[in-house]
């Protein structure tokens, strides 16, 4: 019982260490995009790549960071086209500002 009890708080602190690397690691994935979206040659290959869905994801489940860098990645990649636009739109259920 004495193991049992030592090793519980050992696997919350670890299980907690794990999810704040892999919140940074989005974070840093959803800045890579957010940076590669600001070339507007970059914005359709990004959409086609299935980075809309994902930054829909971040932007509803990411950190405040996360979901800043999601946003300003969505609306970006919606300036390449009307298509796109509608596809931002409804991914993120509207909260993308468009330009």
């Amino acid at each position: 019982h004495l193991i049992a009890c030592t090793c519980l708080p050992a696997q919350h602190a670890n299980g907690q260490w794990r999810q704040a690397v892999l919140r940074q690691r989005e974070e840093h994935v959803t800045r890579l995009v957010r940076d590669l979206s600001l070339d507007s040659e970059s914005r359709g290959a990004l959409a086609k790549a299935g980075a809309i869905p994902e930054l829909a994801r971040q932007l509803r489940d990411g950190t405040p960071t996360g979901q800043s860098l999601a946003g300003s990645a969505l609306s970006h990649i919606a300036l390449r086209s009307p298509e796109i636009r509608v596809q931002a739109s409804a991914e993120s259920g509207s909260r993308v500002m468009m330009h």
